[in-house]
Formats: structure tokens, sequence, C-alpha cells
């Protein structure tokens, strides 16, 4: 999976961000905050997410309640080398990406 939804990407960072697991409704709630995603839109996210097993599913108490199976670092790796995999000339992609990173961003060792 190389790109994401808005949906898809959200749900991503908010359970990144809170760091435990979250329900479908808490997510909904959240998600609702920064667009317009129904019920059925969130819940085909959670889907697609599961299923390209970045996300693990358990069900608790009744709920389904999810968790992100990988780092956002390892992902953000796994998707720069897909990236690199691809591109033409994939030591000039990577000079041209760090040229653009922040001074204040970090560059993990």
């Amino acid at each position: 999976m190389s790109r994401f939804s808005g949906v898809e990407e959200a749900v991503l960072n908010r359970l990144w961000e809170w760091g435990r697991p979250a329900d479908a409704q808490e997510l909904l709630e959240t998600v609702r905050r920064d667009s317009s995603a129904t019920r059925a839109v969130l819940n085909q996210a959670l889907d697609t997410l599961h299923r390209a097993g970045l996300l693990d599913r358990e069900r608790v108490d009744g709920r389904d309640v999810f968790s992100p199976t990988v780092s956002q670092v390892a992902l953000k790796d796994l998707l720069m080398s897909q990236v690199l995999g691809t591109a033409r000339s994939p030591v000039g992609y990577a000079v041209t990406c760090v040229k653009h990173i922040a001074p204040t961003e970090s560059v993990p060792p």
C-alpha cells in the first residue's frame, strides 16, 4: 500500500498519537472533526487498513478495537523503500527528499 485515503491516514495518525487501541466509534468521532466521513467510509478505511496488515482488529466487549501493527517510522521506511525501488534514480530521489526536510525535523539514524 503506497497511498492512503484521507480517512485511512487520519485513523493511523490518531492511533499513533494516542498510543493505545481504539474502537470504531471513538475513531469516527475524531475523524469527523477533520472531515465529513460517515460510519460506512470509516468502516471501509478500517477494513482496508486491516486487510493491508496495518491494523490489528480485536473483539473486546462486543466491539471491534483497532491498533496499528506498525510504527509510523517503520511505515515511512516501507513507503520510502517502495518509492525508491520504482524511481528512475533512487539516489537522486533520496537527495531531493532530504533537501526538503525542514531543519527542525529529525532523521532517524
